[in-house]
């Protein structure tokens, strides 16, 4: 017997609760969560052995994070807050050792930098006139990365620091079809219409990874993967919702009960893990058997 994991959610599959035991049944770990009426996350509390350790988020009319305090109330605490704009964007993040990180905006709304209190971070960027983004510069090291774009708005260039340069092509139908890679090899696309078939690996170190199978709503049933990892299976419901993933591996089933997931099994070589939907909506996963061993 391995250990074993147990969480419980609420109705809006927030977590509210995580516990591990040991292979005896003891419980080493347990971590509970608080939300407020909106739904944001406001408390962590992890106890273990010791005092429990607690987060704290703070939020502010708009239900904006203005604050998190970790190792709350303790000599560890740390405090990071959280500026914003009347627009809500964010304009300055200042961390628990006073260095803040400031970000500005163009009059469309688009980041043009970021730079930190130490001067350790100076960040620019431009755009073109369709939003994309040209160009983003360390303006401390020196290096770049600039991009060019088709009529259609479509990556097509790329230039990393070191002259590193990256091409995409596109199909009529603006699928991506080839990424030439900086040493010159190239990621190849295949399609059938609409369909992806394959995605190939060509130069000195190749692969190809195939959907070979496709069922009546274009869901993808069977798939090849890279090298020697074999295959995966689809299965799906009349809803298009995944119900069954194999491999030679491992295997994975879901079950659904009206329009929410009801319960989840993995297996594999090193044990099952069994997930299921309880009323009001809390979910348990029990992992029976694992890796850690009693030594």
């Amino acid at each position: 017997m391995g250990v074993k994991k147990v969480i419980t959610y609420n109705t809006f599959s927030d977590i509210l609760l995580e516990q591990r035991y040991d292979p005896m049944g003891k419980l080493n770990e347990q971590t509970a969560y608080e939300y407020d009426l909106n739904g944001n996350k406001v408390l962590r509390r992890i106890k273990t052995d010791g005092k429990p350790v607690e987060t704290i988020w703070r939020y502010d009319s708009l239900d904006q994070l203005k604050e998190t305090i970790e190792a709350f109330k303790t000599p560890d605490q740390k405090i990071t807050q959280y500026r914003y704009d009347s627009a809500g964007r964010l304009t300055a993040l200042i961390k628990h050792d006073g260095i803040s990180l400031k970000y500005k905006y163009d009059a469309l709304g688009r980041k043009i930098s970021l730079e930190s209190s130490d001067k350790k971070i100076f960040y620019t960027y431009e755009y073109d006139k369709n939003d994309n983004l040209l160009f983003a510069k360390d303006e401390i090291s020196g290096t770049s990365i600039s991009s060019e774009y088709d009529r259609h708005n479509q990556l097509s260039n790329e230039t990393l620091p070191f002259d590193h340069k990256l091409t995409y092509k596109y199909d009529v139908l603006g699928h991506i079809e080839n990424v030439i890679l900086p040493d010159e090899t190239n990621i190849e696309y295949v399609y059938e219409g609409e369909t992806l078939r394959s995605i190939n690996r060509l130069g000195a170190l190749s692969y190809s990874h195939k959907y070979t199978s496709y069922g009546p709503s274009t869901n993808p049933t069977y798939m090849t993967l890279p090298g020697q990892a074999g295959e995966l299976q689809f299965d799906y419901d009349r809803l298009h919702r995944v119900t069954g993933i194999k491999s030679s591996q491992w295997h994975e089933t879901q079950k659904y009960h009206a329009h929410l997931l009801k319960e989840r099994t993995t297996q594999d070589d090193f044990g099952k893990t069994v997930s299921t939907y309880k009323s009001l909506g809390r979910m348990k996963f029990q992992n029976k058997e694992s890796l850690i061993k009693m030594i």
